[in-house]
């Protein structure tokens, strides 16, 4: 039985209390991002020339997630079953591989998705019913562009902006911050840091395997590549899932640009309008 770390997808609800990277268009091609909660979300994602389905785009999630009732509905049948570690805890999940998953125009083949209720995810919007992870992302460089609500593959990497090279934590981008080096991850709305503390306020969590309580700072400055960030908010998790010190949401940045191919990453490029 394999084992995954499915850090991505995490939202916070507040309860205070006293590659191989390489497009099978080189052409440029775009999707319209609908921002649910700060997340990035798209429709017309098709499974194998099914569809269009409403997916979440996660870069922090390793893996493909499809709602387990749709996949019933398209007669897919689980041919595996994974562990799936999370930052709340550990359960089973069945999965199966696809032949293909094409979103604007662009193919990734041989794709592998778990099946999950999506609990989490269903508590930010019923209509998403899968999530894209790096599973389908690492095969490809695009631009996660919040100011003008497109997700676009196939560009040259833009100019201005800070740029970093990035490290993989289970196939997930990384990259170093005053606070140690952090996940880059669509699916979460917060800052997340892997440490303790005795007390402060406390809010709940979601993700895929449940709620968990955590402890939250009302707000974070962040130095990274040299430029301060203010983060509205930051949950205190006790434990790392793995070597890394938390997850950085990407929404708090106008734009990114992700080049898998090379493994850089450039925050906050100059785009044309």
């Amino acid at each position: 039985m394999t084992t995954f770390n499915l850090v991505g997808f995490l939202m916070i609800c507040a309860t205070v209390c006293p590659c191989n990277a390489r497009n099978t268009d080189p052409s440029h091609q775009s999707a319209r991002l609908l921002l649910v909660g700060g997340r990035p979300v798209v429709d017309g994602v098709f499974l194998g020339g099914l569809g269009p389905f409403r997916f979440l785009i996660d870069t922090g999630a390793e893996s493909n997630q499809l709602d387990s009732s749709l996949a019933r509905k398209l007669g897919l049948t689980p041919t595996f079953q994974v562990e799936m570690v999370t930052t709340t805890g550990l359960t089973h999940v069945p999965g199966a591989h696809l032949p293909a998953v094409t979103l604007a125009s662009v193919t990734a083949l041989h794709q592998e998705f778990l099946f999950s209720n999506l609990e989490g995810i269903h508590q930010l919007s019923s209509e998403i019913q899968g999530v894209l992870g790096q599973q389908f992302l690492s095969r490809f460089d695009y631009l996660l562009d919040f100011a003008n609500r497109r997700l676009a593959f196939g560009l040259s990497s833009p100019q201005g902006g800070s740029r970093l090279d990035f490290a993989r934590v289970h196939t997930v981008p990384a990259i170093e911050t005053s606070e140690g080096r952090l996940l880059l991850d669509s699916g979460s709305d917060s800052v997340v840091l892997f440490r303790s503390i005795d007390t402060g306020p406390t809010a709940q969590i979601f993700t895929n395997a449940g709620a968990s309580s955590v402890t939250v700072l009302p707000s974070l400055r962040l130095k990274i590549a040299g430029k301060d960030y203010r983060a509205s908010s930051a949950a205190l998790l006790p434990q790392s899932p793995g070597r890394e010190g938390g997850l950085l949401p990407t929404s708090l940045f106008r734009a990114l640009y992700i080049c898998n191919s090379e493994n850089y990453v450039i925050l906050n490029p100059n785009l044309a309008r």
